[in-house]
């Protein structure tokens, strides 16, 4: 199992993660955050991770916005937050 402080696993499903999203964005897919937030939970269970449900969704818009730059848009709509390019 792998705890919290074993940042290479977060690393290695953020890409997996980010590289779905900049594939689906390419096609022109639009993500709500809820929804790309539970992704990576599952698949950070699926790791092992066991606090995996503690990860928060700023969190995961931080990262996407380090990854993504300015080519990821983010629109707070009356709804969570929906990603497209």
């Amino acid at each position: 199992m792998f705890n919290l402080q074993d940042e290479s696993v977060y690393d290695l499903v953020f890409q997996m993660i980010a590289h779905d999203i900049q594939e689906g964005i390419a096609k022109g897919k639009a993500y709500d955050m809820q929804f790309l937030l539970a992704r990576f939970k599952a698949a950070l269970r699926e790791k092992g991770v066991e606090t995996a449900d503690s990860y928060r969704s700023e969190k995961l818009k931080r990262r996407l916005q380090n990854y993504f730059g300015n080519s990821l848009v983010f629109h707070k709509l009356l709804k969570p937050h929906l990603v497209n390019q």
